[in-house]
């Protein structure tokens, strides 16, 4: 269309021209001819219709310069309406001009100017970037930061990895066998990584705890940061052997010295002997009270690692020991209670004969002196231990002459009876 009104306008041009020469419209144009040469110029192209230039824009029919900060392509026609530029990244149009964006703030090329006003917008840092002097710029190595930092205002800062601290605004790895949380600023002061104290039972090798071989211990506070470090060897307390690596109780009826490495090998217990007046290999295997003892021998994990007695059996009265067994005294014997069982063989004392008879023992036998008749048997059962008696035998009557009893047989008795005799008057003597 804007061609086409070019072509008529050099058309009507060349109509006034002539008119003022004085030829007759009718006599010297005609309008076929003139749709004809108008269709010819169309078909001509464009080849001959000036354009504006790159970074011009069409202002009342005429080419001008766009603003500055702004550009525009070459080819607007100044025959046609009037064009508009587009102002530079991070420009905003104020006032038809292409005016910068304020520090942080950012708009995308294309406002068209002349045109309406625009406004920038807020600069988002993305995630691991920080603002530094308005401007979006990378954390440094080993620090983050989450997305979301408003570039148009204050500086911002990245936090330091874990085990990381900050050097002259760096973060730096921790020297070995010290630690550090995350978070330290960056740009910011200077930190220090703190020394890792190894727990308990833990030692430290190569700036790293480790954990105590088995059978050792160590106290907890080692420092990682420093020489490396040495468990304890475990001692088993009395009573107790090494079972892979560690200090376990003895069973019952042994016992053991304190001492046992539980870093070694394993170590074992000792039996405990049978203790006395009892049989066996040891109290583990049991053990048998000997005879003449009675009780039970039972093992125990407290000295002396057992319970329990063998007690001797003590022989009642009269009875003796004979191979360790308590046996009753012979008949016409006697002993006291108390005899050991279990110790050596003893013996019944002898009762001695009783009156009125001789021998060396009731158990040897007793027989009744002269004047005396009776039977001695030995028994079992005291106070005695006998039966039987030695009795005085009867006397023969007799009379002694001229005393009191000079009647024929008025002397009468046993053995052993004394009878007083008086002599009558004018008669001496005497006797019993």
């Amino acid at each position: 269309m804007q061609k086409e009104h070019r072509i008529w306008a050099s058309l009507w041009m060349l109509l006034a021209f002539g008119a003022l020469c004085g030829c007759s419209p009718d006599a010297s144009f005609d309008r076929d001819r003139i749709d004809a040469s108008i269709d010819a110029e169309m078909d001509a192209g464009d080849a001959d219709i000036p354009t504006c230039a790159e970074n011009e824009h069409v202002v009342d029919n005429a080419c001008v310069a766009c603003p500055i900060n702004s550009t525009n392509a070459e080819g607007d026609d100044p025959a046609g309406d009037n064009t508009a530029c587009e102002c530079d990244p991070d420009h905003s149009v104020v006032d038809n001009e292409c005016v910068m964006c304020g520090p942080g703030l950012m708009r995308p090329a294309g406002d068209p100017v002349p045109g309406d006003d625009t406004m920038c917008g807020e600069t988002i840092c993305e995630a691991n970037e920080r603002v530094q002097d308005n401007a979006c710029v990378m954390c440094p190595m080993n620090a983050t930061n989450m997305m979301g930092d408003d570039a148009s205002m204050g500086d911002t800062s990245c936090e330091c990895e874990e085990n990381f601290q900050v050097v002259d605004n760096a973060c730096v790895s921790c020297p070995a066998g010290t630690t550090r949380m995350a978070g330290d600023a960056v740009p910011g002061s200077n930190t220090m990584c703190e020394p890792t104290l190894c727990m308990e039972n833990q030692f430290v090798m190569g700036n790293a705890c480790q954990l105590c071989p088995a059978g050792t211990t160590n106290a907890a506070g080692d420092d990682a940061s420093m020489e490396d470090t040495m468990c304890d060897a475990t001692l088993c307390a009395p009573d107790q052997r090494v079972s892979s690596n560690a200090c376990v109780p003895c069973m019952a009826g042994q016992s053991n010295v304190m001492g046992d490495d539980a870093s070694g090998g394993d170590t074992m217990c000792d039996p405990v002997a049978c203790p006395v007046n009892s049989t066996g290999t040891d109290v583990v295997s049991g053990c048998t009270c000997n005879a003449g003892t009675t009780g039970m021998i039972t093992p125990s994990t407290t000295a002396p690692y057992y319970t329990g007695t063998c007690a001797a059996v003590p022989c009642a009265a009269n009875e003796y020991v004979s191979s360790n067994t308590c046996t009753a005294c012979p008949p016409g014997t006697t002993n006291a209670a108390g005899d050991d069982e279990s110790g050596v063989d003893t013996t019944c004392d002898d009762v001695s004969c009783p009156s009125n008879s001789t021998g060396a023992s009731l158990a040897a036998g007793c027989t009744c002196v002269p004047g005396y008749g009776g039977t001695i048997t030995a028994t079992t059962t005291g106070p005695d231990y006998y039966t039987g008696s030695c009795t005085a035998n009867a006397c023969t009557g007799t009379e002694v002459a001229n005393s009191d009893f000079a009647t024929a047989g008025a002397i009468t008795g046993s053995t052993g009876t004394v009878v007083t005799v008086t002599c009558n008057a004018g008669f001496s003597g005497g006797g019993a």
